[in-house]
């Protein structure tokens, strides 16, 4: 038997060792609007804790290991394994070298969330009414956000001059760390004008710390806010009506939308067998406002290339505007620019017009083109002094249907702001029959709605009525 061998120090420890601090994000993962708020877009956050020894830090959530780190100086700093969008709630403990695990650390609440905000809905948009020009602007999205730095901009869209720029962290903008962020502009905005919003791609953060990707195209949030409707004196409002004229006016889902009426039977000229250098007086009564109709009937058919908007990419009525350009009746612009909601003047009209009843006259007609057209009897005299003077959307169905010397059969009367007794209504429902007019669907779905006559038109309306006062001429 040899020697005893030396004897063998043996420790036993069965105590576990204290719980690590509670973790922290590092402020340097902690990306929301406050580097102390625990919400970020970092997937792969950094916890640091306190601890004791040299013992290894296990990080959990819930049952699952996210990370470890070995402690040193009284401290640990650990990242975490990809985390997907969503709360956690986030542990530690702390393993001595014996093997024992310590209780729980108090539990940190994490939300990560990587997606990147967008906007669910503009306020206001398309023609606008009920509305005045001190309404606040609204956008909501998808998630909360938090304004950064940046400005919003409002622009006219006829020019692109800008209204105001608003800087996103003034008292102007509210609604900071909710969905839906106010717009109080300083100034009043104008009825009947077009406007469009922009907003800085680094105006609004998600709360996580996603940038909004911001509004950089003019079509993207455009509004007109349109002149309240002021029924005619002998007109009054159906029994349900819902309130006034502006009550019930707005537009579906921002669209127009056509009354669905049976067709008219067809009377007037054959336009066939008419001629441009005849310069027949056609059959059709002096009426109200206008002069005696005199001139030309318009069987205007000419066609010149399309024009491709570059405002209208996708808008519902770009089949209407390339047709209306074929027709060169509409003023161009240099930056082809269509200008949907923009409203139109008498002078702008009357051009239009004119190129309709003398589509080869080269020359500007002695007097200007409103002298002209109000000669033809297509104009009401009332407008011969108000060249700037914006186009109320009955004066416009009734001058087309003039210059295309159409009449028809009136439909019933469908629209609850419009009376055939009105100075214009027989003009409004002989469009209607031809669905030709434009009105508005009231918001209880029924087959009536408002047509709105004393709201000025826009050039998206007009094209609109144009071709298919055209249609029919051709169809004749």
């Amino acid at each position: 038997m040899g020697p005893n061998s030396g004897n063998l120090a043996i420790t036993i420890d069965t105590t576990a060792p204290a719980a690590p601090g509670t973790p922290d994000m590092t402020t340097g993962t902690d990306l929301g609007v406050s580097s102390s708020d625990n919400i970020t877009s970092d997937s792969t956050p950094n916890f640091t804790m306190s601890c004791t020894g040299t013992d290894t830090i296990t990080l959990t959530q819930g049952a699952t290991t996210i990370g470890t780190g070995t402690c040193a100086g009284g401290t640990v700093t650990i990242t975490s394994s990809s985390l997907s969008d969503g709360t956690y709630s986030v542990t530690a403990t702390q393993t001595d070298a014996a093997g024992n695990v310590s209780a729980s650390s108090s539990a940190l609440s994490v939300t990560i969330s990587t997606s990147v905000p967008t906007i669910s809905s503009l306020t206001p948009t398309g023609n606008a009414s009920g509305l005045t020009g001190t309404t606040n602007l609204t956008a909501v999205f998808s998630q909360a956000v938090q304004p950064m730095t940046g400005t919003i901009t409002i622009k006219t869209v006829s020019d692109n001059a800008t209204v105001e720029t608003i800087d996103v962290t003034s008292l102007q903008v509210t609604g900071g760390g909710t969905t839906t962020i106010t717009i109080d502009p300083s100034v009043t905005l104008s009825l009947d004008v077009a406007y469009y919003v922009l907003i800085d791609a680094t105006a609004f953060d998600s709360t996580s710390g996603v940038d909004f990707a911001g509004i950089s195209l003019s079509i993207t949030w455009q509004f007109t806010l349109v002149s309240p409707v002021t029924p005619s004196s002998s007109s009054t409002e159906s029994s349900g009506g819902g309130g006034g004229g502006g009550g019930g006016g707005s537009r579906k889902s921002n669209e127009i939308i056509i009354s669905q009426l049976p067709a008219g039977n067809l009377r007037g000229k054959n336009w066939k067998e008419e001629s441009m250098s005849n310069k027949a007086t056609p059959e059709y009564e002096s009426q109200g406002p206008f002069s005696t109709r005199s001139g030309v009937c318009s069987n205007h058919s000419k066609r010149v290339s399309a024009v491709k908007y570059a405002d209208i990419p996708d808008y519902w009525f770009t089949r209407y505007a390339r047709d209306t350009s074929r027709l060169g009746v509409f003023p161009e612009n240099d930056n082809h620019l269509f200008l949907p909601l923009n409203t139109v003047s008498t002078d702008e009209f009357a051009f239009i017009l004119y190129k309709l009843l003398e589509p080869d006259a080269r020359d500007v007609p002695e007097g200007g083109y409103r002298k002209a057209v109000i000669g033809h009897g297509v104009l009401p005299i009332a407008l011969e002094s108000k060249g700037n003077e914006r186009v109320s959307r009955e004066v416009a169905i009734a001058a087309l249907m003039r210059a295309f010397c159409i009449t028809s059969e009136p439909s019933a009367e469908v629209f609850r702001d419009v009376r055939m007794s009105d100075t214009y209504g027989t003009d409004i429902y002989a469009g209607a029959a031809l669905k030709v007019v434009l009105g508005y669907l009231f918001p209880d779905d029924s087959p009536t709605g408002y047509f709105k006559p004393n709201a000025s038109i826009t050039r998206d309306e007009l094209a609109t009525m144009l071709v298919r006062l055209v249609n029919i001429m051709i169809q004749r």
